[in-house]
């Protein structure tokens, strides 16, 4: 059993964090700060801030700084045990701008983020169209981003550059009072080093009694298409069901599925109780292995359980409190999860318990 802790703090002037999806809003600072602590000896301290205001009626701008400060050993961070205290520090700067054309629900939108780490830096640019069509009940998004992720040389293993693109088109379509109905697709692909320059795997040989190590090697290229629904209905008008079923696939012949069920209820103007369910499940990489041996030598390899065949479970019960007169909200979730490595010889079962606790205020 693992137990895991984390706590949310955010203070700020907004109700709802710009993405890059939705539209910016007009005027608002917000502040954040994530602590995650867990019985596997690993600190995790988020800190972060952004800024949005409006140059015109029609053009929104916003900024964000947000920093990752992890210290700990765990087979989280190095995919195995460590027995050194493993220190990183992330930094992330990122900036949007998005602009309303006519009063016909057009938007556009444009994005840049960057991040750097002492073995990785990567950075993102983006544009976004959205259109509100049949008198604003159907919300078209189509969405193009482009990534550079630059792994640096380690003493335990090379390094390399890789180039992604992903496109994602969404569809928001209004069935009734109480009805809404999403549909997304995401296309996918990535060029380049997708190791890990700190994963090495064993070579098994029947004529030598210690493995032989050697740098894990995946393939340069990886397509995907991802396919989801979405079904989000209020009941009643205290009662509110949200449905979802997402379909992943890519050509290293690696397929998921991914159902989700969330119910909340609102008790009272201040309290809302819900209730969430999430499965998954998937097959592995044509190349993972849970044992490779050395003749002949694997061309590609990979030690990372994630790719092989596993599934998942994941439940939670979250309750909403309004405080005050202003919008403040606490948010304490609580939830229960088990995930099985089918084909894995270092760990077949992880299960863990996890809260979140969660203040958010605006002025």
């Amino acid at each position: 059993m693992r137990l895991r802790l984390t706590a949310v703090a955010l203070a700020g002037g907004i109700a709802t964090a710009p993405t890059s999806a939705g539209p910016l809003d007009p005027e608002a600072t917000r502040g954040t700060l994530r602590v995650y602590a867990d019985d596997d000896h690993v600190v995790v301290l988020s800190p972060s801030v952004a800024a949005s205001t409006a140059l015109d009626p029609a053009t929104s701008i916003a900024i964000d700084v947000a920093a990752d400060a992890v210290s700990g050993a765990s087979v989280d961070v190095l995919s195995s045990a460590s027995p050194v205290t493993v220190r990183e520090l992330r930094v992330e700067l990122g900036g949007r701008i998005a602009r309303a054309l006519g009063t016909g629900g057009v938007m556009v939108a444009g994005d840049a983020r960057v991040s750097h780490e002492r073995d990785h830096d990567a950075a993102r640019a983006g544009a976004t169209l959205r259109t509100e069509l049949t008198d604003r009940n159907l919300v078209l998004d189509l969405q193009y981003r482009i990534g550079l992720d630059l792994a640096a040389d380690v003493a335990a293993g090379p390094g390399g550059r890789r180039i992604s693109h992903q496109l994602l088109f969404s569809a928001s379509q209004l069935l009734g009072q109480r009805t809404v109905a999403d549909l997304i697709i995401d296309v996918s692909l990535a060029a380049g080093y997708q190791a890990s320059p700190y994963r090495h795997v064993p070579l098994v040989d029947s004529s030598w009694p210690l493995p032989t190590w050697v740098a894990e090697q995946t393939p340069d290229q990886r397509r995907a298409v991802t396919v989801a629904g979405r079904l989000r209905r209020a009941l009643t008008g205290r009662w509110f069901v949200t449905a979802g079923q997402r379909f992943y696939a890519d050509d290293w012949d690696l397929t998921s599925h991914t159902t989700t069920l969330d119910v909340s209820r609102q008790v009272s103007p201040r309290w809302l109780l819900g209730l969430g369910a999430r499965g998954y499940l998937q097959d592995g990489a044509d190349f993972y292995r849970s044992v490779y041996v050395a003749t002949p030598m694997p061309v590609l390899r990979t030690r990372d359980r994630t790719l092989g065949p596993m599934r998942s479970l994941y439940t939670s019960l979250t309750v909403d409190r309004t405080l005050g007169e202003r919008p403040t909200h606490l948010v304490v979730a609580c939830g229960a999860m088990s995930i099985w490595y089918l084909d894995s010889t270092l760990q077949a079962r992880r299960q863990a318990l996890v809260t979140t606790v969660s203040w958010t205020s605006s002025f």
